[in-house]
């Protein structure tokens, strides 16, 4: 098996040391909230980020000094 610049040559590979791979896994992150800013921009807020939503009075402050807008989004399976 021969490494070259960090990669490895597939066609090189016995069988023994492909079995040995393991399986990757990919997570899609869920949005929990979108946040609007001036109601052009949109920014999701993930479920892997420390986005904790605000209250009720934060959010109306929010959208009158900052004109920035958060929407739940509930969650879809």
């Amino acid at each position: 098996m021969e490494n070259i610049g960090g990669t490895i040559c597939l066609n090189e590979l016995t069988d023994e040391q492909i079995k040995s791979f393991k399986r990757a896994e990919i997570k899609v992150p869920k949005v929990k909230a979108k946040i609007f800013f001036c109601g052009m921009h949109v920014l999701n807020a993930i479920d892997d980020s420390d986005f904790v939503m605000p209250t009720p009075e934060q959010r109306k402050n929010l959208k009158e000094m900052l004109c920035i807008e958060v929407e739940e989004v509930e969650e879809q399976e």
